[in-house]
């Protein structure tokens, strides 16, 4: 009987053991803020960016802008501010605009170029949809996609990412639906990247933890 009873000590020891390991790694990992956006909708287009009303993006809520959202009969085009940047691809031959790059979920985004702004024939932006010379045009033209970004905090770079709703095909409009950045200054993230885990997780595996161990004391 001691035995067992030892037996299913050890493995209650390791078992704490792994889970205190895996609390202690999981709150290293809480250095990312998340925010879901509902922009309102007139009738059944996204308000964002309209020229009445161009949409001004505070990504760490410090009441600093960095990235207005413009469109207009050109283009939905985003404006990085003092200090911030957009991941674009180089300026082409269509309307020798430079274009907002869309990203897929896991795309490293502190690996990738950020840029600045570009001339777009009306101000320094990078588009994400054109309808210009030669039609509906722009990377992010029907997609649902995310966008890396860095701006200025403290006179520290941060990355992160917006996810973005072009599915607007002709509207040159878009949905802001969510953003993400990492609280650390240059520290890696990537496309789609949420706090993980959630506040109630961690209370959740900090409280198994301590019953196990008081469960193995009372055993021992």
């Amino acid at each position: 009987m001691k035995q067992v009873v030892s037996a299913l000590a050890r493995q209650h020891h390791a078992v704490l053991a792994g889970l205190l390991v895996q609390l202690a790694a999981a709150h290293g990992q809480g250095t990312i803020v998340y925010q879901q956006f509902d922009i309102p909708t007139s009738n059944g287009w996204p308000v964002i960016g309209l020229p009445s009303n161009p949409y001004n993006l505070d990504m760490d809520g410090n009441g600093t802008t960095d990235f207005v959202f413009q469109s207009g009969q050109p283009g939905f085009a985003i404006f990085p501010q003092a200090g911030a940047a957009v991941l674009a691809a180089p300026a082409g031959s269509l309307d020798f605009n430079s274009y907002g790059l869309p990203l897929s979920a896991g795309q490293q985004i502190d690996s990738l170029t950020p840029v600045g702004a570009f001339w777009d024939f009306s101000a320094n932006g990078s588009l994400l949809t054109s309808a210009r010379n030669n039609g509906a045009i722009g990377l992010f033209t029907g997609q649902v996609a995310y966008l890396g970004v860095q701006f200025t905090r403290n006179a520290d770079t941060h990355f992160g990412y917006l996810y973005l709703d072009v599915s607007f095909v002709g509207a040159n409009a878009g949905n802001l639906l969510a953003l993400a950045w990492d609280t650390r200054p240059n520290a890696a993230i990537v496309a789609g990247a949420v706090p993980e885990p959630s506040t109630f997780a961690l209370l959740g595996l900090s409280g198994v933890a301590l019953w196990l161990f008081k469960h193995k004391k009372r055993i021992g």
